[in-house]
């Protein structure tokens, strides 16, 4: 009896093991798909515990099993099972489970860069349309990283050399990407912005059909700020204009400079009419009738200085941010003109005015404060003190917003034909100040000295603050 009690101990965990493993292959193999999720779960969670268990199941007779190991591969990728994932993926005779192990490799670039020698050898149209589409997803969803709260993300170094090592061909995948008008807008222009990488002479041309007419394309930006008409046609006007100013900074950035020239060329067609410059020149508050249309040129001229700067032509593109500031320091436009001063000044090594400038943007408006920390062009400022204050100001919003609107509240006071009260002299400052000083709010005459050109600012904060500030 002894005996018999001592077998059927040991004998019993071997059969509820057995009953468990029986259990979990019949969720794996469900027709339902909550079972097999949760059949999946349970396996992630089995293989954690038991090393070796995905590799068995990799091998495994049922196509159920296989599939499901290779799901669970594709969430949780294991550089130690790389090759035990390939020699799945090249004896694979199951469409789906073949599939679902496409999808495991996606995951883990590098193995699958490792076997597309094996798949060439192997001569398979159907293995080779798997690997094709492993890397189509490997690509995608890295590409799809890229974009940040559903929006394009800015250029900056390398951003995109994860790509280039996932296949030979990427390019050619990106590019195919790009013109694929069944995707997403947004991966489209983040797919067109990577191939400013690839530096090909062809680019021009492969992007060519991209870029639209000049005219046309200016044309689509006015009207997708004015229509209110929001259909299927001006949706697609929108994207289609969006995709060719997207593709001209690509073509910048790879050294080809020829379409976004011809770009600022009309934009300074445009902006040196004198109905233009007439409409640019007009004081206006957001309620006045024609604010959109005066904010749309000025805008403008930020754009123009904007497309110097895709291929790192600072000077043409900081006189153009400092000529809008100057003449329109109420503009929309200066929040971002400031920014992108920042960002120059930042890259030239010319810390004070980088700080300066930033600062300005924020109290002009500027809170995005994940992208300051992500900028590369900001990347010699982090780590400063000051670096670290403007950040919480812009995340947190530590400031009075009213303060931000004193040059509007100046202007009445000016002379004719002066925009700005930093372009008076000391003694009009002076004069101008003494009628209109007490009109401003304390914010605002602390926004005053802040906004002020550094070598005036000591001059104006005794005029404005006084000495006991």
């Amino acid at each position: 009896m002894l005996v018999a009690a001592v077998a059927l101990a040991g004998a019993a965990p071997a059969a509820r093991g057995a009953e468990l493993d029986a259990a979990l292959k019949a969720e794996l193999a469900s027709p339902y798909r909550e079972a097999r999720v949760a059949g999946e779960a349970d396996l992630a969670k089995r293989a954690v515990e038991t090393p070796g268990l995905l590799k068995e199941c990799l091998a495994a007779p049922e196509p159920a099993t296989r599939r499901s190991a290779a799901r669970v591969l594709a969430a949780r990728p294991d550089p130690a099972l790389a090759e035990a994932l390939s020699t799945a993926f090249l004896a694979e005779g199951d469409a789906v489970v073949r599939a679902a192990l496409a999808e495991a490799l996606a995951a883990q670039p590098d193995a699958l860069a490792a076997v597309k020698g094996r798949v060439v050898e192997a001569r398979s149209p159907e293995l080779r349309a798997a690997f094709d589409r492993a890397v189509d997803v490997a690509l995608a969803t890295r590409l799809a990283g890229k974009v940040r709260e559903g929006r394009v993300p800015g250029f900056y170094d390398d951003q995109f050399s994860d790509l280039w090592t996932v296949d030979a061909q990427a390019a050619e995948r990106i590019l195919a990407f790009a013109h694929d008008d069944a995707l997403h807008h947004v991966f489209r222009v983040v797919a067109t912005m990577a191939l400013s990488e690839t530096k090909r002479p062809t680019l021009e041309k492969e992007l060519g059909d991209l870029v639209l007419d000049e005219r046309d394309e200016l044309d689509a930006a006015h009207d997708s700020a004015f229509d209110r008409r929001i259909g299927a046609a001006e949706i697609l006007r929108f994207r289609s204009f969006d995709l060719s100013r997207y593709a001209r900074f690509s073509l910048a950035k790879a050294g080809i400079t020829a379409p976004i020239l011809r770009l600022i060329a009309v934009i300074d067609q445009i902006l040196a009419n004198r109905s233009a410059q007439a409409m640019m020149a007009q004081s206006v508050t957001s309620d006045s009738p024609a604010f959109y249309e005066v904010e749309y040129l000025r805008g403008l001229l930020f754009e123009s200085g904007y497309y110097f700067q895709q291929f790192d032509d600072y000077a043409n593109a900081e006189k153009r941010y400092r000529d809008l500031i100057r003449r329109f320091p109420t503009s929309q436009a200066c929040e971002n003109a400031y920014y992108n001063l920042a960002c120059i000044c930042a890259i030239q090594g010319r810390r004070t005015e980088a700080f300066d400038a930033l600062r300005k943007a924020i109290r002009a408006g500027f809170t995005n404060a994940n992208w300051l920390l992500e900028d590369g062009d900001l990347k010699s400022l982090r780590g400063d003190p000051e670096f670290n204050s403007l950040v919480e100001e812009a995340r947190t919003g530590l400031r009075d917003d009213s303060g931000r609107f004193w040059a509007t509240r100046l202007q009445p006071y000016l002379p004719a034909g002066v925009q700005s009260f930093f372009d008076l002299s000391p003694e009009l400052q002076v004069a101008v100040w003494t009628v209109a000083g007490d009109k401003l709010t304390p914010a605002e005459k602390q926004r005053v000295v802040d906004d002020a050109p550094p070598a005036d600012r000591a001059r104006l904060r005794t005029l404005i603050l006084g000495d006991g500030h």
